[in-house]
């Protein structure tokens, strides 16, 4: 997982981009507009699984979280997406477990 803190309207806010924050992020993106929502849902998904985890209560709603988002400079919006970027980069490197297939044996009139 990855976190960053930044500040936004004069309040420090941390953001953290754990396998919540992914669930969160996918249910807040409008899949008929990827491009212009994704930044929002990925703001509003760190702020959320941060509170989560500190089990704190997010003081903002989506609505609001997308008009902090829009005060973001470009240099903060970086800094999110090279956050997200690197708890996806972890995630990649972690070992994955191979499915074992089960073999079934196959009956024929012969076994029989």
């Amino acid at each position: 997982m990855s976190y960053i803190q930044i500040e936004v309207d004069g309040v420090k806010r941390g953001l953290k981009f754990n396998q919540m924050a992914l669930v969160v992020s996918a249910q807040f993106t409008d899949e008929e507009n990827q491009l212009g929502t994704a930044g929002y849902a990925l703001f509003y998904a760190g702020l959320k699984a941060n509170c989560y985890v500190k089990r704190d209560e997010l003081d903002l709603n989506f609505e609001q979280c997308c008009d902090l988002f829009d005060k973001l400079n470009n240099e903060q919006v970086q800094s999110i997406t090279k956050a997200f970027q690197e708890s996806i980069a972890f995630q990649d490197k972690l070992p994955k477990e191979e499915i074992k297939k089960k073999k079934v044996k196959k009956t024929t009139l012969t076994d029989a």
